[in-house]
């Protein structure tokens, strides 16, 4: 009988110490305590406020563009290296020049041909020199004089002849000659009418065509001309060169003559498992760790969020990642960060709201 009487108050103090702990512990969380008697008194407390979590994503830094490769589209050596690896360019400075002589050359031949259809065009629009023009006129002065004399010729042949006063033979070569003094008259004429004339349409047409096909080809030689200096197309840090002077490089080079990325805003590229990837949101603050310093290397929020899944192509490497699954890519910009090269691999850690 002793023995029960001890069972039960040991009962009855362990389910008091039970009611007790989860009264402080439902106080705790701000929760009611249900059936059980209050030592004060209890206000309500809503739980409207929302609870954080934190996704963790596998990244790594970029540039705030993609890294950008640059290969020259000349068969040429490389003559000169105007940067080094890490050093910072602006927009248009040339990187590398390449072996340019013959391409020089072409350039100078191609100007030569534009200046002879030039030319040749302004000689038609102006016409013929007035010295020539005055040479074609004494020519014809003079054939027409000829020809004045040859019919007064054949006049006098025509009245010998009814008198028997000449041959046959004789008024027949005087007709000749008079028929070709005739056209030797006609033809400096026609010649003088000709340098006089302006030039005609379908002329003009022909030469503006020349002078077409001239700049033409003068702006393909100047085109590969430049091709031999490797020029930035933004402004950007090097991050990579791959060719020495003397180096043939050409488009089949299998490596990028220069990689170059614009470094002046960082940001991260992180790939979210497909379970965490309907609670990312753009604005998001993120938190960057890496491994190789201890603590936040950087802190950004969610700028882009991809509107695809795919998989997954970063790992973490951390235990219990998920791998073989999809995920979703998010860009953070970084506002605050350490000095981080392109390409670090990052653990993103990202405040989410449920």
């Amino acid at each position: 009988m002793k023995t029960n009487t001890t069972i039960i108050a040991v009962v009855i103090v362990f389910g008091s110490g039970l009611l007790v702990h989860d009264y402080y512990r439902r106080a705790a969380f701000d929760e009611p305590t249900p059936n059980a008697t209050s030592l004060e008194p209890t206000m309500s407390v809503s739980r409207s406020a929302p609870t954080h979590r934190v996704v963790r994503a596998a990244g790594h830094v970029e540039g705030s563009t993609k890294e950008i490769e640059l290969r020259s589209r000349l068969s040429e050596s490389i003559t000169v290296l105007r940067v080094r690896r890490g050093d910072w360019v602006e927009a248009g400075a040339t990187l590398v020049e390449l072996e340019s002589d013959q391409l020089q050359r072409e350039r100078s031949v191609a100007q030569a041909m534009l200046d002879f259809a030039v030319a040749t065009r302004q000689r038609l629009v102006n016409g013929s020199r007035a010295s020539e023009v005055n040479i074609a006129f004494q020519e014809h002065e003079s054939a027409a004089a000829n020809l004045n004399g040859a019919e007064q010729a054949h006049q006098r042949a025509l009245r010998l002849e009814q008198k028997d006063a000449i041959s046959p033979q004789s008024l027949e070569e005087i007709a000749t000659q008079l028929h070709s003094t005739r056209a030797l008259a006609a033809a400096a004429h026609a010649k003088l009418e000709h340098l006089r004339l302006p030039a005609r349409e379908d002329e003009l047409a022909a030469a503006d065509a020349d002078v077409a096909a001239a700049r033409s080809r003068l702006e393909l030689a100047q085109i590969n001309l430049e091709r031999s200096h490797i020029k930035a197309p933004v402004a950007g840090q090097i991050l990579s060169l791959n060719g020495e002077v003397g180096e043939l490089v050409g488009p089949t080079q299998s490596l990028p003559l220069v990689v170059m990325v614009d470094t002046r805003r960082l940001r991260v590229l992180a790939e979210v498992d497909e379970f965490d990837a309907m609670r990312v949101r753009i604005g998001q603050h993120c938190d960057i760790h890496c491994d190789a310093i201890t603590g936040v290397v950087g802190s950004g929020i969610i700028s882009v969020i991809e509107p695809q899944m795919a998989p997954k192509k970063v790992s973490g490497q951390w235990a219990g990642e998920r791998r073989d699954t999809f995920s979703r890519r998010v860009w953070i910009e970084l506002s605050r960060h350490e000095s981080l090269p392109v390409n670090l691999p990052v653990d993103v850690f990202i405040d989410v709201e449920e």
